[in-house]
């Protein structure tokens, strides 16, 4: 995924306020949810999206994109 992509956040997923240092606020998905992604590290496994207003940090492999193949309106 790359910057601008939105993604899908499954529930039960959880995202973090930070990734280099020690998390002091997180947040458990509840319900499936979307996420626009602000940057993907090409090192680590982590993404880092904005969510709710916020910037979180959450697993590359537990967030799915969002694509537009098979849309119609």
């Amino acid at each position: 995924m790359k910057k601008g992509d939105l993604c899908y956040i499954p529930q039960d997923v959880t995202l973090m306020d930070e990734f280099y240092n020690t998390p002091s606020g997180y947040f458990k998905t509840l319900k499936p949810q979307t996420a626009i992604v602000l940057e993907e590290s090409q090192k680590d496994s982590w993404l880092k999206v904005f969510f709710q207003g916020g910037e979180w940090f959450v697993l590359k492999n537990e967030v799915y994109p969002i694509k537009e193949e098979g849309c119609r309106l």
